[in-house]
């Protein structure tokens, strides 16, 4: 969607290229759900709003929330592994209470953080929202009435309208994708401390979830262009059916029969494909259940080796496998954008 306003922003003359464009983003939105855009989709979003002093504003809140979110959780990865040590060596009740203050304000302060900041970033985006529906509509007035009146530029121009609101979601996209950089930096220094094959572990198994991803992310984008051929025509039939403009002929030509024949058929057919959809999503789930499994299974084995054989604490050994969690969500932010 976010394509077709570029594209109707930058005024392409070419008939056949619009039509190519349009093909390609038809409104099957579901085969693309959780794929960011390409470089310079998000380049282009961030510059549409970097240019508008509200957009800087609300970049720079951004970042700084990211920066927050990424740095305060990392006292519940860390602190009670801490807490454990104190408890079965030291014993210093002062630690204890400081260690237990900490893992208690971190939290608050973040949620804090966030209500303000988001309450900030909230009203900047509706006024954002509004400057690019207000450029927008002073761009489409001031364009041609014959090139208005093309119906291919009018259903570039719905579709653009539409997508307006998704240029600020490609920002937080991005700002979502800087938190897992920062986040990403500062476990994966906790984590070499421990061993940095476990970090290769991680990314091997990151990297074979991405690929299974990759591979049925291609079979559902198939699926879903003729699931989209199979909308259209399911559409058209359920308009008939439901609207009263056709209730007069359905029932002079007795075709009430017919139409509820040819739609049903068509939801048949939809349906087998519908399922194969859906297969996709199970497959994933499984696959990526077996890697996680995999993971888990030689990082506890290699944690409780330490702990027996080599006195790892047990603080440690939770502070690790918190940091493992983390660092491999962080990863796989990354590689799923």
């Amino acid at each position: 969607m976010l394509l077709l306003l570029v594209v109707f922003a930058m005024g392409i003359s070419d008939k056949e290229e619009i039509i190519d464009e349009t093909k390609n983003v038809r409104t099957r939105s579901r085969k693309i759900s959780g794929i960011l855009p390409d470089q310079t989709m998000c380049k282009y979003a961030f510059q549409y709003v970097w240019k508008e002093r509200q957009g800087k504003i609300y970049i720079l809140l951004k970042e700084i929330s990211a920066l927050l979110n990424a740095l305060l959780p990392l006292a519940n990865m860390i602190v009670p592994g801490m807490i454990i040590n104190e408890l079965v060596s030291g014993r210093s009740v002062r630690r204890i209470v400081f260690y237990v203050t900490v893992l208690l304000m971190f939290p608050a302060i973040q949620n804090i953080a966030n209500y303000f900041l988001e309450k900030k970033t909230n009203k900047l985006s509706l006024q954002l929202n509004l400057i690019f529906n207000e450029q927008f509509y002073n761009h489409v007035l001031d364009m041609d009435y014959e090139l208005i009146e093309n119906p291919e530029v009018q259903g570039k121009k719905e579709r653009a309208d539409d997508a307006l609101s998704g240029i600020i979601i490609v920002v937080d996209q991005i700002n979502e994708l800087t938190k897992a950089f920062i986040s990403l930096f500062v476990v994966s220094s906790v984590i070499v401390t421990l061993n940095p094959f476990v970090i290769l572990l991680v990314v091997i198994v990151i990297l074979m979830n991405s690929m299974m991803a990759k591979r049925m992310n291609l079979q559902k984008h198939d699926l879903g262009k003729k699931l989209s051929d199979f909308d259209w025509y399911q559409g058209g039939v359920s308009y008939m059916l439901n609207h009263f403009s056709y209730a007069k002929e359905i029932r002079i030509f007795n075709i009430k029969s017919l139409l509820i024949g040819l739609f049903t058929k068509s939801k048949v057919e939809s349906n087998v494909l519908e399922i194969e959809y859906r297969k996709c999503n199970w497959r994933l789930g499984l696959f990526q259940t077996a890697t996680n499994l995999l993971q888990q299974g030689i990082l506890y084995a290699y944690l409780v080796y330490r702990v027996i054989f080599q006195q790892l604490p047990i603080g440690n050994m939770t502070i690790y496998l918190s940091s493992v969690g983390q660092f491999s969500n962080s990863l796989g932010s990354v590689f799923d954008a």
